[in-house]
């Protein structure tokens, strides 16, 4: 009787590992995913850039940026998820796209863009 429960347990411990494993491997699924939409984000946001540059417009728009976090926390709110870290990261993302266009309208190219951020990551 215990050596069953034991090839019991073993299995139910073996279930659980690929269990654990097939659901980790859905997260970095879904982890890619993220990565390329943020990199399709930052596109947008060179063309973004590039109008502002053209019409002489300011790169950071608070109204828009207030439009934003409040649709994010909105979103987080009806997700039940939390409003304060869902910011936070929204924070991050618009920064990532103020320096986008800033660095458009500095006139860097996207290759020299990509290779400066390559460069930043190792620093």
């Amino acid at each position: 009787m215990n050596e069953e429960r034991r090839n019991m347990n073993k299995k139910d411990e073996n279930s659980n590992k690929t269990n654990i494993n097939d659901l980790r491997t859905s997260i970095e699924n879904i982890d890619f995913q993220i990565l390329d939409l943020i990199f399709e984000r930052m596109l947008i946001s060179e063309k973004i850039g590039l109008i502002k540059k053209e019409t002489n417009q300011p790169i950071f728009n608070q109204t828009q940026n207030d439009i934003v976090i409040k649709r994010a926390e909105e979103i987080a709110d009806e997700k039940n998820m939390d409003k304060i870290i869902i910011k936070n990261i929204f924070e991050q993302i618009m920064k990532m796209s103020i320096k986008k266009q800033e660095e458009v309208i500095q006139g860097l190219k996207t290759e020299e863009i990509i290779q400066k951020l390559k460069t930043e990551e190792k620093e």
